[in-house]
């Protein structure tokens, strides 16, 4: 180990490196985990997006609603679910025509609050 601060600070002086600027395993460690973690919610949504059937946590976790809304929505019909059991289930395309058919609808109402203030509307998104 000495042979190696010797030979780093023969270098060191013409890199302006000092030791504490050299990357450890340690140090690559705790990036990868901080790294694991921002990737983690990433990963469980395109799992959650890949199966065909959801379960009632899976969608109030992706339309980020709490569980008295969402009962609110199968009760007027917003939403479509089949019960097995006590089970609520989801199918997953139809909650993604859910939240395509919300997206027309806001860009409509911008279209139309154009419209009435007389200004250019630009709108730069997929499928427009």
């Amino acid at each position: 180990m000495s042979g190696f601060s010797l030979h780093l600070s023969c270098f060191s002086k013409y890199l302006n490196v000092t030791p504490d600027d050299l990357l450890t395993k340690k140090d690559l460690e705790n990036f990868k985990n901080e790294l694991f973690e921002i990737l983690k919610p990433l990963k469980e949504a395109q799992t959650l997006q890949q199966q065909k059937w959801l379960r009632s946590k899976d969608v109030r976790k992706l339309l980020n609603i709490s569980a008295g809304t969402l009962q609110n929505m199968r009760i007027a019909g917003t939403i479509s679910h089949n019960k097995v059991g006590k089970i609520f289930f989801y199918k997953a395309e139809d909650i993604d025509k859910m939240l395509s058919g919300a997206e027309k609808k806001a860009r409509k109402r911008s279209h139309k609050a154009c419209e009435v203030a007389d200004i250019q509307c630009t709108f730069s998104s997929k499928g427009t």
